[in-house]
């Protein structure tokens, strides 16, 4: 992983060798600032040091390489963080180990064998927030809970950022068929991998990472067809808010507490199967990518992989929610030369232009049928329609809305348990042709890092879908804001530090937290 930043040289500094007890002089050095590379530095350098000052930044690393043949001990006053760096005139440990002897937030580190070749130790338990939903159409509540370590294939993420979709409000509401409870909703997130269990061979701790709740393990059937995304590897277990061994990561007060989605971003940590995580670039800021996880890449898909829009081409999106403003932003992108935005909320239009749309229509503004008004305007109908609602009857208006012999409409938004769709045979005799899609039918783990790399290359917009950036605490008024069209990001107050290959996470204003900034300052560390 490469990335700039400030690098730290050590330099003799006008001591004696008797004065050790004064980091300040035996780490005395010049910084410097451009590339570094955390692979290369870290088996020559005693610590690596991320400090995400804005949670979702590019982060600094800190590179500190030792004076040669000494070894050094600091234990604040407070004796809450205690590090001994050795160095290659160590008999105990390799050159550049670094052991963590007290305890930090949820467990132990430590870090062992050569330079290169170092693996921590995770044995404990993380203890953490997290918005647990107790029963349907309650308020979401803020908790301790408990966060077991990985098991095999699996991998312990820190969240840094989370969004709130509707789909966490339709299975909040009760509507949902597979909704069950207690539960740890939440399936738009990003943050940094804290763990892997045994047998995780693609990921590893450190890396920026964004949850999937489609995942994609490339030796299914489904994985191995072209035509499709839906793996099925671990349908079954996730449906029923459980790990693929059957069991749960999550403890609250003494009760089992589900996964959602197999995701679950709604908690400071959570535990995800290794092939639900894609790895993403890590200067991607993780405040707007989160959002990549479910509705911008599904409404962005639904147009370029699903419908398949061609260039010049006429659409028609109904619902102009995140969802649908991601499709018009993919027609947009696929060519279309008129995209008409259908929504009853006017205060939604001027959004719909920005992403892309030519003209938005209320269909209360009409005593005929919609898809009528549309085939009027269009000569007989468009070329491509989008449902991004999840009603069944506005499912139909778009399908009849399409042009006969060769319209295309895409059912994008989910109906409630118990709904089902009709039209006459004869729309679909006559040419039309009926289409559902999830996730925009992208294979989760090889497409979500490409759509990353879109998104910093300026070729889809992300930051734009987000109207409101809230603390984690403030997760119900995020539902709200939802209601109201609107889209919030949450993100956990903390800062993350890497010491070698380890992740630490410290809660800001705690006194581990104070003491490492006391530490780092000890280092000189004065960037510009």
């Amino acid at each position: 992983m490469e990335t700039q930043g400030w690098s730290a040289v050590s330099q003799p500094g006008p001591y004696s060798v008797g004065e050790l007890q004064h980091p300040r002089s035996y780490w005395n050095g010049r910084f410097q600032k451009g590339p570094l590379n955390h692979n290369v530095h870290s088996s020559s350098s005693a610590m690596g040091a991320l400090e995400l000052n804005d949670l979702c930044r590019p982060p600094l690393l800190l590179i500190c390489k030792p004076y040669q043949y000494r070894d050094w001990t600091k234990t604040n006053q407070r004796k809450t963080f205690r590090m001994k760096i050795s160095d290659s005139n160590s008999t105990k440990r390799q050159a550049g180990d670094v052991q963590l002897r007290r305890s930090l937030p949820g467990r132990v580190g430590k870090t062992t064998g050569r330079p290169r070749e170092r693996a921590l130790a995770l044995t404990q338990v993380i203890k953490c927030k997290a918005a647990v939903a107790w029963e349907a159409g309650k308020p979401l509540s803020i908790e301790e809970v408990e966060v077991a370590p990985p098991k095999a294939h699996e991998v312990r993420i820190k969240i840094i950022a989370t969004a709130v979709c509707h789909t966490d409000a339709y299975t909040l509401s009760g509507a949902d068929p597979e909704g069950c409870f207690p539960v740890i909703l939440g399936h738009e997130g990003a943050g940094i991998v804290e763990s892997v269990g045994e047998g995780v061979t693609k990921l590893k701790a450190g890396d920026t990472v964004i949850p999937l709740y489609i995942p994609q393990c490339g030796e299914c059937k489904f994985c191995l067809n072209p035509k499709t995304n839906l793996c099925q590897k671990i349908r079954v277990t996730q449906g029923k808010g459980l790990m693929p061994d059957g069991t749960s990561r999550f403890t609250c007060k003494g009760k089992t507490i589900l996964h959602f989605m197999g995701t679950s971003t709604f908690s400071e940590y959570t535990v995800v199967a290794d092939i639900s995580v894609a790895k993403i670039d890590p200067l991607a800021p993780l405040d707007k990518v989160c959002l990549l996880g479910c509705g911008v890449s599904t409404g962005y898909g639904a147009a370029v992989n699903t419908a398949k829009v061609e260039p010049g081409s006429t659409c028609a999106v109904f619902g102009l929610g995140g969802v649908g403003l991601a499709v018009i932003m993919g027609c947009k992108v696929a060519g279309a030369s008129r995209i008409i935005g259908v929504d009853i909320n006017k205060d939604k239009y001027a959004r719909a232009k920005e992403f892309g749309a030519s003209e938005c229509i209320n269909p209360q503004d009409f005593s005929k049928p919609i898809q009528e008004v549309l085939m009027e305007m269009t000569d007989g109908g468009v070329d491509y329609s989008f449902e991004c609602i999840g009603n069944v009857k506005v499912m139909r208006a778009a399908l009849e809305a399409c042009h006969k012999g060769w319209g295309i409409s895409v059912v994008v938004g989910v109906a409630a348990s118990g709904e089902e769709i009709s039209t006459r045979p004869f729309q679909l005799v006559t040419g039309r042709t009926w289409k559902g899609t999830a996730f925009g039918g992208w294979k989760s783990v090889e497409s979500v890092p490409k759509l990353v790399s879109e998104y910093m290359s300026k070729k889809i917009k992300v930051d734009e879908f987000v109207t409101h950036n809230l603390s984690f605490d403030k997760i119900n008024e995020a539902f709200e804001l939802l209601r109201s069209g609107k889209r919030a990001v949450l993100s956990f107050d903390a800062v993350v530090f890497w010491f070698l290959s380890p992740v630490f996470i410290l809660q800001k204003k705690s006194k581990r937290y104070t003491a490492v900034n006391e530490y780092l300052s000890l280092l000189c560390y004065q960037p510009e």
